[in-house]
């Protein structure tokens, strides 16, 4: 019985240890990319959240999706021509949660970033083995009065 339970745990050390070591021969056999990373400004000013995609303009891959920190973004995207969409919400108001004296606010959404660089994105860029410019540098739209 001793024996056993020693073989038993000496199989699990090994399997833990592969995990680990990443031995097994797991290979990545997705298509190549290559690292996009960049600053997204809206009016000159970094924009401090939102997010950032690029979707191939042909073919019906996923579109590969980043957040934005603090104007900064990071990821690896598949190599080809892409449509970038940047988005970043903004609170328009806050509203009651629900009819009644004692409710609740809540914040109603809105989108911070003209809708040419996201529902109807003008923006592109071709992913090659080369270097890849990844600022975004967008003009806002004026204030409404």
């Amino acid at each position: 019985m001793r024996m056993a339970n020693g073989r038993v745990l000496a199989v699990m050390a090994l399997v833990w240890a592969c995990g680990l070591s990443g031995c097994g021969g797991a290979t990545n056999n997705g298509p190549p990319t290559k690292l996009v990373q960049g600053t997204v400004k809206l009016g000159g000013t970094p924009l401090l959240e939102g997010s950032i995609s690029f979707q191939a303009v042909k073919g019906d891959e996923s579109p590969m999706v980043a957040t934005i920190k603090k104007g900064y973004y990071s990821i690896p995207v598949t190599l080809g021509e892409k449509r970038v969409s940047i988005t970043s919400r903004k609170v328009l108001r806050m509203e009651k949660a629900y009819n009644s004296p004692d409710s609740p606010m809540r914040p109603i959404y809105g989108e911070l970033v003209p809708a040419k660089y996201n529902t109807r994105s003008e923006l592109a860029r071709t992913i090659d083995s080369g270097k890849i410019n990844g600022d975004f540098d967008l003009e806002a739209e004026p204030e409404k009065k």
